[in-house]
């Protein structure tokens, strides 16, 4: 397609309109950094336009869309406290989509959670310390909302609170090189019996790599 196609199609797409709209979970208090790439925006309210700055979490099949309600152009780069709230909207041709508001509030808010979003891999959360919310296929992902104080971390998380430098990680895998590497924020995108195929988001960046499976280890 020559350049002037391809300008031609982008300027002749129609979003799909949303006919519904269903909030899931809402006044969580967390930490997130807004990337320095993020967008700014509008959307209509009765009579007035909210501004926003819109960014994204890559997952398996799509992505989870973050709506940070502010014009404060400031705040790109920088890390926030928010109120986190999970909504899901409903288009005209039926297909769903989860996505994330944060309003931000004062920073010395207590912190009542730990905001996360990853792919649906198996076997990396606890759902008595967590509160999980499965995004609608084609997408496979999962937004967690984590206490503090939860025993179980979900491995690869996007955003990570620090362990005490004198913790000691129990292994996750028995593979102690990819217990490594999910402790440091990688995550399993998909695996089989010889590699591991993990990834990780910097900003709005999807980072990927290969783990080899030591010869012990594979099935």
């Amino acid at each position: 397609m020559s350049s002037f196609g391809a300008a031609h199609a982008a300027s002749a797409y129609v979003p799909i309109p949303v006919v519904a709209r269903e909030t899931l979970h809402m006044g969580s208090i967390v930490k997130m950094k807004v990337p320095i790439g993020a967008t700014d925006g509008t959307y209509p309210n009765g009579d007035e336009m909210i501004p926003f700055l819109q960014f994204c979490h890559n997952i398996r099949g799509g992505r989870v869309n973050f709506f940070v309600h502010t014009s404060d152009s400031a705040l790109l780069g920088k890390t926030i406290t928010a109120s986190a709230s999970v909504l899901k909207k409903t288009l005209e041709d039926g297909r769903e989509f989860l996505y994330v508001d944060l309003v931000p509030v004062s920073d010395d808010t207590p912190i009542t959670h730990r905001l996360a979003v990853m792919s649906n891999i198996d076997g990396s959360w606890n759902s008595e310390d967590h509160l999980i919310f499965q995004t609608p296929q084609p997408l496979d992902g999962i937004i967690i909302f984590a206490p503090p104080g939860a025993k179980v971390v979900p491995a690869g998380t996007v955003v990570q609170m620090p362990a005490p430098a004198s913790a000691k990680a129990p292994s996750i895998t028995g593979d102690s090189q990819l217990d490594r590497l999910l402790s440091n924020g990688w995550a399993i995108d998909s695996q089989d019996s010889l590699q591991v195929n993990l990834f990780r988001m910097k900003g709005d960046v999807r980072k990927t790599m290969v783990h080899h499976r030591p010869k012990n280890k594979r099935k």
